[in-house]
């Protein structure tokens, strides 16, 4: 069975990584179909910007050609899997897969609408890029046959927010990549047990309780590591001091 991988998935996310290596492993055969998403700054105020958004829509037009193109050069593909982040392509893959018969998977991984205006409120839910926002997440999610995501809460946060039916939704665990297993074993007299965190600073990731977990460990002999950026890492640092 081949499936073509559909959209500007980005290569150096480890959802993305994992469920394409997984696919590899259990022997379907891989078909890309993938561009460079045109807004390369997805974590900075700025960049949701009004201006930096109808550049980023005129960037997005132009990707829809290529796109278009490559997927007629791409080779025969029983499904189309269409990998984060995907929303603003999920019309074009949509079409495609109609005028060829194919059915499409969509891995999300997160809510724009949430993430812009829950998360890191850079937009108020009922303003008009907040309606965007939450229009272009319904509309993704309508145009797909079979929804992922990595946790039931998560599924059912989809359902519930843009009214779409829980049956269309499958959970399927981000995983990690294989090539952990290859990294060698602390040294014996390594006495310091080392927890480390790696994300985004953001409500979703639960810093605060990340934080609130480090105070009640104090006393113990580990040392927590919190590597990553976002709107909530200045008052860590400033909870962490």
């Amino acid at each position: 069975m081949k499936v073509m991988l559909f959209g500007s998935y980005d290569l150096h996310q480890q959802h993305s990584i994992t469920k394409i290596a997984a696919l590899k492993e259990l022997g379907f055969e891989i078909v890309e179909c993938r561009t460079e998403f045109p807004l390369k700054k997805r974590n900075k105020a700025e960049s949701y910007s009004f201006f930096s958004i109808v550049a980023a829509s005129i960037l997005e037009k132009i990707n829809y050609i290529r796109l278009t193109l490559k997927f007629f050069t791409a080779g025969k593909a029983d499904v189309m899997l269409v990998l984060y982040p995907a929303q603003v392509e999920m019309p074009l893959a949509w079409a495609l897969a109609k005028l060829s018969g194919r059915k499409i998977i969509y891995a999300p991984f997160i809510s724009v609408y949430q993430t812009l205006t829950e998360q890191r409120a850079y937009f108020k839910p009922k303003s008009i890029a907040g309606r965007l926002f939450y229009l272009l997440d319904k509309y993704a999610c309508r145009a797909a046959d079979k929804i992922i995501l990595d946790t039931n809460a998560h599924s059912d946060y989809f359902s519930k927010t843009f009214g779409i039916p829980k049956e269309k939704f499958s959970r399927v665990f981000i995983g990690t990549d294989e090539s952990y297993r290859k990294m060698s074993a602390p040294s014996s007299n390594n006495k310091e047990f080392t927890i480390l965190f790696y994300g985004s600073f953001i409500p979703g990731q639960g810093i605060e309780l990340l934080l609130d977990a480090a105070e009640m460990l104090k006393n113990e002999k580990l040392k927590i590591i919190m590597a990553g950026d976002g709107p909530l890492k200045e008052k860590a640092m400033e909870t962490a001091q």
